[in-house]
Parts: structure tokens; C-alpha cells; sequence
């Protein structure tokens, strides 16, 4: 199961050698002073990571990834369609980590949440969603989860 997991710039490798050490086995990449971490880990480790880690600020399941916005809107779609939901709500939280694009983070979280909202029929709420979605641009590549 690929992970975002997020931290204090420059703890990148505090995080890699704790999911380690919890995990027992865990592939990780990142940026130096990003504060973002990629892990590929078993599903099993996810409960125990979120529990015992201390370096980490949050943790996102990353579902799929896109080359393009039509692309994203598509697997997000596709995402919590698979997931059986029905009459619940959701909110869309959006990044935009790199600055190249003529959009901002709220006009990708507003593409998404409208798509959701007319195709399946989801109603949104900011302050107790259901449904948590996380969607990420970076670098020309669009994340979703």
C-alpha cells in the first residue's frame, strides 16, 4: 500500500528509520526539507503506524496517480465508486505542491468536489465528512486518495 506521510522538514530520514522500525519493512523516497514522505508498506502496518509513530504530522493513503486533471477526476470517481458509498458526505482537501500551472489549490478542489458531487451524488461538508479525499498536483503528476 503506497502512503504520504507527512513531517517537519528536514525529519524525512527520522520518519524512514521509524516506520522501519515498526514496519519491520517499509520502501521509502523523499525530498530533502520537503516534509513529505512516500512509503510503500503492508496494509497490516498502516493501525500500528498511525498509533506508535511520533515523527509523523499525518498520513494519507495514496490510491492512484494521474498525467493529467481529466485523468484525476476520473480515477477519484472511479475511487469512491469502488468504495459503496452512498448518501454520505465528503470534503476535498487539495495541494498544489509544486507552482507550475494556471490553477490554485482550491480551483483543484473545487474540479473534484464538483465532479463527485454530480456523479455520485455525494453532498459535501467541510466540518464532518464520511468521506476524507485528498488530491495533491506535483510537478505535472495529479495524486488521489
Amino acid at each position: 500500500m503506497r502512503v504520504l506521510a507527512t513531517t517537519v522538514p528536514g525529519l524525512e530520514f527520522v520518519v524512514m528509520e521509524e516506520v522501519r522500525e515498526i514496519c519491520g519493512w517499509a520502501e521509502a523516497s523523499y525530498t530533502k526539507l520537503s516534509g513529505r514522505v512516500f512509503l510503500e508498506i503492508d496494509e497490516s502496518c498502516l493501525p500500528l503506524l498511525a498509533a506508535r509513530a511520533r515523527s509523523l504530522e499525518g498520513l494519507r493513503l495514496i490510491a492512484g496517480e494521474a498525467p493529467s486533471l481529466e485523468g484525476l477526476l476520473e480515477g477519484v470517481v472511479s475511487f469512491v465508486r469502488g468504495l459503496g458509498v452512498e448518501d454520505l458526505y465528503f470534503s476535498v482537501h487539495a495541494e498544489r505542491v509544486t507552482k507550475e500551472g494556471g490553477f490554485t489549490s482550491l480551483d483543484l478542489a473545487r474540479a473534484v468536489g464538483e465532479r463527485v458531487k454530480r456523479e455520485l451524488g455525494l453532498e459535501v461538508s467541510l466540518d464532518f465528512p464520511d468521506i476524507p479525499l485528498y488530491v495533491e498536483y506535483e510537478g505535472g503528476l495529479y495524486r488521489y486518495g
